[in-house]
């Protein structure tokens, strides 16, 4: 069972108004003599792509997604995010992987890309690159995680938003044990398409690893996808 995008939304919002007060507001004074070019806001996205937009003139958007709010309430889909990849790699909030946890830490992350930017180390092709986690570990050990995290589930609660996962229905679960076994079957050479965060991909599979299936797309280009990837053999 999905989380109406309507609740996302609002959780969305919230996060914009979390990151504006308690990410950005403390640091606004600083950011402005460091970097007096920048202008920030952040905004609710009507898909799932989640990201900091560096424009050239000086903008420094964070689009926090509806869908990826969506998919961070799904047990199966919020492995595929590498925000919920990172909580278990780096052991932030002890490991702990729920929505709540994700969605704050999902902020600290795209703020750790607009510190990034605005110290002039965010460069084309290495955007998650050491000097990104240097600043993502800077905002935990600095607490922000812990005061974001108990400030969303204060403000979810007041306002009767969900805070555990959405477990699906039968046919949902149904639909996903089928694309685990077409996953399974996989073969080189075989064509999928995959459902991305704003638009489907169509390849042929390319190779086959231990954890993804490497796919060469039509029209130019490569990508990996695991067996919670929303997908289908073509």
């Amino acid at each position: 069972m999905s989380l109406p995008l309507e609740e996302a939304g609002a959780l969305a919002g919230l996060l914009c108004e979390l990151t504006d007060e308690f990410l950005y507001a403390p640091r606004a004074a600083r950011l402005a003599r460091e970097a007096p070019w920048h202008r920030y806001r952040a905004r609710v996205g009507s898909g799932r792509q989640t990201c900091l937009r560096h424009y050239p003139d000086g903008r420094l958007e964070i689009t926090y997604g509806r869908r990826m709010v969506q998919d961070k309430y799904d047990r199966e889909h919020s492995r595929v995010w590498s925000t919920s990849r990172e909580l278990e790699r780096f052991g932030w909030f002890g490991g702990r992987v729920s929505p709540a946890h994700t969605l704050a830490h999902t902020a600290l992350h795209e703020f750790a890309h607009l510190l990034q930017a605005v110290r002039g180390q965010r460069r084309a092709g290495s955007v998650h690159n050491a000097a990104f986690y240097r600043a993502l570990g800077e905002l935990h050990e600095d607490g922000d995680g812990e005061r974001l995290y108990r400030r969303l589930v204060e403000r979810a609660g007041i306002a009767g938003l969900p805070l555990g996962f959405r477990e699906p229905g039968d046919e949902e679960q149904a639909r996903r044990n089928a694309r685990q076994r077409a996953y399974a079957a996989l073969a080189v050479g075989d064509r999928v398409r995959l459902r991305g965060r704003d638009r489907d991909y169509v390849g042929t599979v390319r190779r086959i690893n231990r954890r993804s299936v490497s796919c060469d797309l039509d029209g130019g280009g490569r990508l990996r996808f695991s067996e919670y990837a929303d997908f289908e053999r073509l």
